[in-house]
């Protein structure tokens, strides 16, 4: 079975999109498709059935993250400490589509700074600017 869902959006979806139209109401209507299998013997609502997105699926990348953040390109940047409030702005300058960041600190992570840091507990005593 596939299903196929449409949502309008109030702006176009940038034009760089594979298989988007160059016209800007039609990008506005963004499509998205997915398949949904299971085996014939099987309601289709059981626990493992398979759902795939097709359709609509976009790599997060540098570009797309600034479109939707609505920004521009900002040149490189150095972060100077990467403890909570460093972390909380490294996060944000990659959601916003920031791509060059020179990350400088001497510190490691500790056990204490996983609640405040976006480090996860695999990263306890790696260096922060890794």
């Amino acid at each position: 079975m596939v299903v196929i869902i449409g949502v309008w959006r109030p702006a176009p979806i940038m034009s760089a999109f594979f298989g988007y139209s160059d016209i800007p109401a039609t990008r506005s209507f963004e499509l998205r498709d997915f398949l949904i299998s299971q085996d014939l013997d099987k309601d289709i609502l059981d626990a493992d059935t398979r759902i795939e997105m097709t359709v609509g699926d976009y790599p997060s990348r540098p570009s797309l993250m600034r479109w939707v953040a609505g920004v521009a390109p900002l040149p490189p940047v150095a972060l100077l400490g990467h403890g909570a409030l460093g972390s909380a702005i490294y996060d944000s300058l990659g959601r916003s589509g920031m791509e060059d960041v020179l990350v400088w600190d001497e510190d490691r992570i500790h056990p204490h700074n996983l609640t405040r840091h976006s480090a996860r507990t695999k990263d306890v005593y790696a260096n922060k600017a890794d």
